[in-house]
């Protein structure tokens, strides 16, 4: 089973540009507007992270938090804002702070840090051969990592 990511956002928007980039990244993605129903979705399934908006209207973000966290759960939690609060908020309990706006680059390497691929995720990476490394080549492309892609599609003249 690979990652599983919440994101407890109300902009389509935003939510679609952070679904694609955990998407490439090989989330697989839910998403909820309303902070009270995210925090019983949580309860109803497994989830590798969350990624929430302090600015959720009609939501007092460090509620949120505090119910996470004195609830018992320990999910890896991305906080994104247009404030400059990171101190708050990562004395409140988040693993990590994006202040917007940022570069998908950005937040990918946050999520890869803080939220890493499963044992199963690695696996599937490093030994689905040649469609596999096509596949990351182009995720890394799409990603605005060309360095990387080339590098991976190196990789298919090692494999021959």
């Amino acid at each position: 089973m690979g990652r599983r990511i919440l994101i407890i956002q109300d902009d389509l928007d935003t939510t679609d540009l952070l679904k694609g980039c955990l998407e490439v990244l090989g989330c697989s993605v839910d998403s909820e507007p309303d902070p009270t129903k995210a925090i019983a979705r949580l309860g109803e399934g497994e989830y590798s992270g969350i990624v929430l908006d302090i600015m959720i209207p009609g939501a007092r973000w460090v509620k949120v938090l505090q119910q996470l966290r004195h609830g018992g759960s320990r999910i890896p939690l991305i906080a994104i804002s247009d404030s400059t609060i990171e101190e708050e908020m990562m004395s409140e309990g988040a693993h990590a702070f994006l202040a917007k706006p940022f570069e998908g680059r950005e937040f990918k390497r946050v999520v890869q840090r803080v939220i890493p691929p499963t044992r199963e995720e690695l696996i599937r990476d490093h030994s689905g051969g040649e469609s596999t490394i096509m596949q990351n080549a182009h995720a890394l492309a799409k990603g605005g990592d060309f360095l990387g892609a080339r590098k991976a599609i190196e990789l298919l003249d090692d494999t021959d």
